[in-house]
């Protein structure tokens, strides 16, 4: 008699966690990162660098961002970064970009999807410790492309690069800019950065 109370037991155990199992696989299955107002909030870091004439070798950056979409196909996300564009000894160029972007993203055959996108803000600038520190406010916009992929549960990893327009003010500075040229005139440019950055992101 306790032996089939035991075996009855365990049939009702064994479909009771056969229909958890099926019940978690079929939601992960129906689980779209990508469906319409699906949000994320993501964070990042990489490599930093600026092309402007005598700017410092490229660094690192990192930062953090909120992602909305409207549909399966098109986001909007809002971004802060922090850019060590280069250092010298104890100098260092550096920039805070904060930033509205408009993104597409694309279905593949495959759980990587790509985006291309274009964003614009504001780009806080400053020389540290180079003797002649001055700090700016820069507009600028920029083109954003990359991809993501999904690593199991809410969790995505992608990659995201950037490459940026700005607005220069004239760079008098004996370590960073044009001024640091032997026999340069600083004047107003316009200046290109780009960045590379791994980004992880999680879906809520």
């Amino acid at each position: 008699m306790r032996s089939s109370r035991a075996v009855v037991v365990a049939c009702l155990g064994a479909c009771l966690a056969s229909a958890l199992i099926a019940y978690s696989e079929s939601a992960a299955a129906e689980f779209d990162p990508w469906a319409k107002h699906a949000q994320w909030f993501s964070l990042r870091g990489g490599y930093a660098k600026s092309t402007g004439e005598g700017a410092a070798d490229g660094n690192a950056g990192f930062g953090f961002g909120y992602t909305r979409f409207w549909n399966s196909r098109w986001a909007s996300s809002a971004f802060g970064h922090f850019e060590l564009l280069g250092s010298y000894q104890a100098a260092s160029e550096i920039e805070v970009p904060w930033t509205l972007e408009l993104t597409r993203h694309v279905k593949w055959n495959s759980s990587f999807r790509p985006y291309l996108g274009l964003g614009a803000g504001a780009f806080y600038h400053q020389f540290y410790r180079t003797g002649q520190d001055v700090a700016s406010v820069r507009g600028g916009g920029y083109l954003v492309g990359g991809g993501n992929v999904p690593i199991g549960g809410r969790s995505l990893l992608g990659l995201d690069v950037r490459v940026i327009h700005e607005a220069k003010e004239s760079l008098e500075n004996g370590i960073f800019g044009v001024a640091s040229q032997p026999g340069a005139t600083p004047e107003v440019q316009n200046g290109t950065q780009f960045s590379v950055k791994l980004n992880y992101s999680w879906v809520y």
